[in-house]
């Protein structure tokens, strides 16, 4: 299995709502970063860097999964490879900061070579 985890700038109560509408919430509860609770916020590296010593995995072999400029910009700026989510636009301003623009998540797959 792939360690996977959440990286958000919202509260934990923010992401409980939002990814509790999908089912997320409880596939990553025990996997979840948030900017509120370690004090750092995207575009600032830490938050991702800090999942990464998490699972103690060098940033240059994390993948970061994007749909924000600050997000693309913290992955960018921790050394690591960026998918940019574009699902309602040309991506192009994902792709000028440094992301892999993809606009469906059912390419993710292959872009992650699985």
């Amino acid at each position: 299995e792939i360690p996977s985890c959440v990286a958000s700038n919202g509260s934990e109560d923010k992401m409980r709502i939002t990814l509790g509408q999908t089912g997320l919430w409880d596939r990553f509860a025990d996997r979840m970063f948030s900017a509120h609770t370690l004090g750092t916020a995207k575009p600032d590296p830490d938050l991702f860097l800090a999942a990464a010593a998490h699972f103690s995995i060098p940033p240059k072999n994390c993948v970061v999964v994007e749909d924000s400029t600050s997000g693309v910009t913290a992955a960018i700026r921790a050394e690591m490879r960026c998918l940019g989510y574009a699902a309602h636009d040309d991506g192009a301003a994902l792709g000028s900061l440094g992301a892999e623009v993809f606009h469906q998540m059912s390419a993710a797959p292959g872009l992650l070579g699985l």
